[in-house]
Parts: C-alpha cells; structure tokens; sequence
C-alpha cells in the first residue's frame, strides 16, 4: 500500500517528540513550524499531502492558515486534524475555520492509527472531487453554501456517533465528509427554473426536484466503473441516493425504512434539514432557530433517533455554528 504524506504544523518541536516516533516508519513525514511556509507548500501542491495536522497551542496562529487553505486552495484537500488542550475552546471556531476534526492531544494517536490504515486516495479522483465541487459553485451558489455546512454538521455529527461507541473509524469519517459536501450535486441536473423558483413547486415541479437523488447516485455511478472497489464513491452513491429517505419509511426515492437506510445518509438527513430549514432559500427567507428545532422535533419520527438524539443533546454546538461570528451566545 502506498505510503501516506502528513504535514504537521507546530510553533515548537519540542512537543513533536512523541508523534514522531508514533509515525515514524509509518508515513513520510514534513514538520513546518511556520504557518506562512506551511500555505505555501500545500498552495505548491494542493494534492501532496493527505493529512494536514495543526496544533492549535495558539488557536489564532493557526486558525488564519485552515481558512487560507480552504479558501484560497482546496475545500477537501488534505484532511485536516486540529490537536488542541481544549477541545471545547477550539473546536467550534477550528471547524468553522473549515478543520475536519478537532481531538485532544491524548487521543491523536488514536485518530491516526485509524488514518494510517486507510488506503491513499489517486489523484484523479481527488481531482475529479475538487472539480466537481467547482460546478456545484458555479452553477448554484446557495447549493454549494448548503454544501458546506451540511459537510461541516454532518462531520461534526460523526465525530459523535463514534465517541458515544468509542471507537475512531478514519475512513467512514473521511467518505462522509466528502459524500455530504456532495448530496445535493444531483441538482446541478435541475432546470434552473425549478431550482431557482421563488413560489411554491407544482406537483411535476416537485418530481423533476425529487429526481435530484437519483441523478447525483448515476453521476457516481458512472465514474465507479473506473474505480469500481472505491469506498468513497460508494458513500457518495449512498448519500446523494438516500439522504431524502425517513426512518419512518415516508421519504424518497425507495420509502426505506429504519435501518435499511446506510448510515450516511441517515446522518446527513438530520444536517441537510437543520441546515435547509435555517437558510434563506428562494421561496422563503430562513427560519429562526427555535421554529427550525421545533419543526425537526415534531418531525423526529423521521430521523434515526439515536443519531438524533445526539444532535438534540449537542444542539447548542449545532446552534453556534449557524450563527454569525459575531455572535457568541446560545440562542436557546
């Protein structure tokens, strides 16, 4: 299997020496200890390296490089990991920065021992992801704001789900998170008319949406028989196929029921409605956060309850990052 690269950013050596020798022998290692070189090396080549490790000693150091690199160069590529002493103080400002994930120091081994086990990706398919992730861009901004935050939930809703079952599994994590960015790229196949329609949809209106699911799933499809054992298109199938499905068995498009909807999908349900319901769409501004909240439980027969309640019990978290930067406070 081909050797993994880690770049690792951190203002002091001397705090290295453990992960070190944690990775030696394990991976090519580069070690930067200067934020300015670290962007310019992943803005050199974006694709190079699979891990991009911050240490988040002084969060406002670091944070200004996260945003430059998903701003500036990539909004997949590499998966960043942001080590912190305080992952409460950190990890909501450090994701929204546009870090993948958040862990303490004492679990970093942990989370790579995962990492380290996951087959490299090819660069044609990373490509491929970054280009089709341009598309959503450009053909429909809102789509691809929506993108990112369900991207960001559904990340974040992961994260959960395996620390309630402690237990790290990298490589669902990393599918996830590039499958959720991609959910809704079906729509990218919508007349514009239709996507952008500012009234209520007919009932055809509504199908040729609804048509979004099955359209995204095909557009992966085609590109598995290139890479026909690849688990991240397989996760990108599943979400963009099952994402509208209900644990009730009342979604589209095949009425599954329970859990014989993946569990991708059913984690990206529950970010895809929160993030919809508190967006501006075109036929309605957004709704607040409590009438969002009250919504998703009066219809939480609809989601995995085990996965819902874990967004119930970490609602505020779910709550701050909808909310401006300038905003601080919980609005519950």
């Amino acid at each position: 299997m081909q050797q993994k690269k880690i770049l690792i950013v951190a203002e002091s050596r001397n705090k290295l020496k453990s992960i070190q020798e944690f990775l030696q022998g394990k991976c090519l290692l580069d070690i930067c200890e200067n934020c300015i070189d670290a962007y310019r090396i992943c803005r050199k080549s974006p694709c190079e390296y699979d891990l991009l490790i911050t240490y988040c000693d002084y969060p406002f150091n670091i944070l200004p490089l996260i945003r430059a690199i998903r701003n500036d160069i990539s909004f997949i590529h590499p998966y960043i990991l942001a080590v912190t002493d305080d992952r409460l103080k950190t990890t909501t400002i450090a994701l929204k920065a546009g870090a993948d994930s958040v862990v303490e120091k004492e679990t970093v081994q942990d989370f790579l021992r995962s990492a380290l086990e996951k087959e490299k990706k090819s660069t044609d398919l990373r490509a491929f992801t970054e280009f089709a992730m341009k598309i959503i861009e450009y053909k429909n901004f809102p789509t691809y704001e929506h993108s990112k935050n369900v991207k960001i939930i559904s990340s974040i809703l992961a994260n959960l789900y395996f620390l309630e079952n402690k237990k790290i599994d990298f490589q669902f994590h990393d599918n996830l998170r590039i499958a959720a960015l991609f959910h809704d790229i079906g729509k990218i196949l919508v007349p514009e008319s239709i996507l952008c329609k500012p009234s209520s949809l007919t009932y055809d209106e509504f199908n040729t949406m609804k048509s979004h699911t099955r359209r995204g799933a095909e557009l992966f499809s085609t590109i598995s028989k290139i890479y026909p054992e690849d688990e991240l298109l397989s996760a990108c199938m599943k979400v963009c196929l099952y994402h509208h499905e209900k644990f009730d068995g009342s979604g589209y498009p095949h009425g599954l029921k329970g859990e014989q909807i993946p569990l991708e999908a059913r984690i990206v349900a529950i970010a895809d409605v929160f993030d919809a319901l508190t967006s501006v769409r075109y036929y309605r501004s957004a709704y607040s956060l409590e009438k969002a909240l009250r919504v998703m439980e009066e219809e939480k027969a609809h989601y995995d309850p085990y996965i819902f309640h874990l967004f119930m019990d970490n609602i505020e978290f779910f709550c701050n990052l909808k909310l401006d930067s300038s905003h601080s406070e919980s609005p519950l």
